[in-house]
């Protein structure tokens, strides 16, 4: 019952909103589509549907058997046949992670999405293109968590070489090894994601960073963001600067907003953009080997200048 409920889910999204939305007959539907992020994600969302009508059908087919332990078997071996295939949720979920910003943006910016959408989801029970556009990503874990629940409660053990048990274990484990794989692509996917929407926030003078935070890179992702204040004129006045911890290095920007220092006046308001004032490696913060050299002795140097920092 609940596949059968998820693949509805996944029918409505296809026949009320991506369908409509691929038909191109209006100017601000090509402009959508011509954003690479929303076309594949639309491709994927077909794929996925595909995928879930095959599987219902063959957990149909399981649900009619009697015997319990057969009919367990029976949607274990349904679910592990597309074991690999699952790996298009994978791409699914990246695809999501990169189209869900281009989406909320053309929605602010065009009028007649907005309007397409709100009278959609009017029609669709008030389920939204967001919400509907989640569920795949969610799906998968809730295939390997009841599997295994019912596996469980059957007490099926892979002891017996050959067995029903070890074919319906074996099928678990390509399941779980798809659903690591989904798992670490959304992880990828999202870390990439910030490091997008960080790299929109400098300025164009800050072109370093902007560089620096090309996401094709990719081995370098965000570890933590915030702010400090540093007094400066002897403690006469404070500056605020915020700071992105990346895997390998620091950067130190000042805030602004709407193209303006952030001044001491307008401290409330929203820094929407940054200018990078410094960039330190990994080396310049590693906190020193306590059996290394005491500062001053013989063998000791430092790693950097001190002058021009921001305390924290």
């Amino acid at each position: 019952r609940g596949e059968a409920a998820s693949q509805e889910l996944l029918d409505l999204l296809w026949q009320k909103y991506v369908r409509p939305l691929q038909q191109s007959d209006r100017p601000w539907k090509r402009e959508l589509l011509q954003q690479q992020a929303v076309a594949v994600l639309f491709s994927y969302v077909k794929q996925v549907r595909l995928l879930g009508a095959e599987l219902a059908v063959k957990l149909g087919k399981a649900h009619k058997i009697e015997a319990t332990q057969e009919r367990i078997a029976s949607v274990c071996f349904a679910v592990g046949e597309l074991a690999s295939v699952f790996r298009i949720f994978a791409l699914y979920a990246s695809a999501f992670c990169r189209a869900a910003g281009a989406l909320a943006r053309f929605e602010a910016a065009e009028p007649a999405f907005a309007a397409f959408l709100e009278a959609t989801k009017v029609r669709s029970d008030g389920l939204s293109l967001d919400y509907l556009l989640i569920l795949p990503i969610q799906r998968l874990p809730t295939y390997t968590a009841f599997l295994h629940d019912i596996v469980e409660d059957a007490g099926l053990r892979p002891e017996t070489s050959g067995s029903v048990d070890e074919r319906v274990h074996s099928a678990l484990a390509r399941l779980d090894a798809s659903a690591s794989f989904v798992e670490e692509a959304v992880r990828q996917s999202e870390a990439r994601q910030e490091l997008v929407e960080l790299q929109r926030r400098f300025t164009p003078r800050s072109r370093r960073a902007i560089k620096l935070l090309d996401a094709r890179s990719g081995h370098r992702h965000l570890v933590k963001a915030g702010r400090v204040t540093e007094a400066l004129d002897r403690g006469t006045r404070l500056e605020t600067f915020e700071f992105h911890l990346l895997s390998d290095m620091l950067l130190i920007s000042r805030p602004k907003v709407a193209g303006l220092k952030l001044a001491p006046a307008r401290r409330g308001a929203v820094p929407t953009h940054l200018e990078l004032r410094e960039v330190l490696s990994a080396a310049d913060f590693t906190v020193p080997d306590p059996s290394a050299p005491a500062p001053g002795s013989q063998g000791w140097s430092p790693n950097h200048s001190d002058s021009g920092s921001p305390s924290s």
